[in-house]
């Protein structure tokens, strides 16, 4: 990838997860990722194996499959793979390319050694974590 196609820390600006982080803490983040792309029809993620990486997208399309069922569709600027920074789990979603795919992928070993030696950004994130599973309760309790 080209330097002029990699996007700026600020792409990450829409990352619920890392709401609440300064810039310096955004660009700490963003440093650790790395550009990797994928031709059309490509698995990027696959629905139930162990997570290892987020990938904010930097050019191109993906579906998004759970359970056999094409969900959504996901461009420029969007991204996956967040909870797996967390806790490596398995993949809640299958992630194809239906154009060939560039993203910035951030792998879990390097994003919990950065939490590791950054305790502000962890706490931040407890803080990120606890406010999407307020909205979540709070959306639970108007079904």
């Amino acid at each position: 990838m080209r330097v002029a196609e990699l996007p700026e820390p600020a792409a990450m600006d829409n990352v619920s997860l890392f709401a609440g982080l300064s810039g310096k803490e955004m660009a700490s983040i963003f440093d650790l990722a790395r550009p990797k792309e994928y031709p059309a029809g490509a698995e990027v993620v696959t629905e139930g194996e162990p997570g290892n990486s987020f990938h904010l997208i930097a050019n191109g399309e993906a579906q998004v499959i759970i359970g056999g069922r094409a969900l959504r569709t996901i461009g420029a600027g969007d991204y996956f793979g967040e909870m797996s920074l967390l806790d490596g789990g398995p993949r809640t979603a299958t992630v194809v390319a239906i154009s060939p795919l560039k993203t910035l992928a951030v792998s879990t070993t390097d994003f919990q050694r950065l939490l590791e030696n950054n305790p502000s950004i962890t706490r931040k994130l407890l803080v990120a974590m606890t406010a999407l599973a307020r909205s979540l309760m709070s959306k639970a309790d108007q079904l």
